[in-house]
């Protein structure tokens, strides 16, 4: 992780160790503040079933309660992976705000995977070797990079054409 206030900075005693120590405990707190905000959202989450209902969000509660009465479920959410649970076991049409909510919560992290993603193939790209690049370049490049599309050659080529003639 990158801190731009510790750009340069080369301590060279205790006292600057401690000072960087606390700049880098402030730099934490201030970067992961929102988690605490959030911290009954990925409670819901992440522990459908141990949660006191009284502390959950309103919009919540309703299905939380149902969902806590269902005994197969809770056996489907202690036997499989979090992922699975909601995409196999938790359906829709019964649970609409949860299973919106687990959406929207499965994206937070995949959302975050593909900016690192982005940002170390841009990085790869506009190396040193390719500082020249210019910004249009870059973006064509990071586009075709990060793209989950298969490129059909093939169909990209005229039929019954013979790219190379023999001597």
């Amino acid at each position: 992780m990158y801190f731009p206030v510790l750009a340069g900075y080369n301590p060279k005693n205790s006292e600057e160790y401690a000072s960087l120590i606390l700049i880098l405990t402030n730099e934490f707190e201030t970067r992961f503040q929102d988690f605490l905000k959030n911290s009954q959202l990925f409670a819901i989450f992440a522990t459908l079933f141990s949660d006191d209902i009284t502390a959950v969000e309103t919009k919540f509660q309703m299905e939380c309660i149902e969902l806590q009465s269902d005994i197969q479920l809770k056996e489907k959410f202690n036997q499989s992976f979090l992922l699975d649970f909601y995409k196999l076991y938790l359906p829709k049409e019964t649970y609409p705000v949860l299973h919106d909510h687990a959406l929207f919560m499965f994206s937070l992290f995949g959302s975050t995977y593909i900016c690192e993603q982005l940002f170390s193939r841009m990085k790869n790209t506009k190396s040193k070797n390719r500082s020249t690049i210019s910004d249009k370049h870059l973006k064509s490049c990071l586009r075709i990079s990060t793209t989950s599309i298969d490129p059909h050659i093939d169909s990209l080529l005229p039929q019954k054409k013979q790219f190379q003639i023999s001597h």
